[in-house]
């Protein structure tokens, strides 16, 4: 399962489901949406047993996203598995 949040200053989404194609891209687009408002940050929380899913699915255009300096948060479990904060390692 995964458990996204994201956020810009005007508003944050929640979103929850498995980590499937279908729920990735809904994901990504939400993301687009919301950094037409402003700079976006977006955590992710996922189960240890799906990262290989989410990398699969989400690895490139969470590359993308942190290269334009936005703030990237994914924890598997409790172990953060990637921190960046404005496109540089944290």
């Amino acid at each position: 399962m995964m458990h996204a949040v994201i956020r810009n200053s005007n508003d944050s989404i929640h979103l929850i489901g498995h980590v499937d194609p279908y729920n990735v891209e809904s994901l990504r687009d939400h993301v687009r949406g919301m950094t037409r408002h402003g700079e976006v940050s977006l955590s992710i929380e996922i189960e240890p047993s799906d990262t290989e899913a989410l990398h699969r699915h989400a690895g490139r255009w969470l590359g993308r996203l942190i290269a334009t300096g936005a703030r990237v948060i994914v924890r598997a479990g409790t172990t953060p598995i990637l921190l960046f904060a404005s496109g540089r390692a944290a």
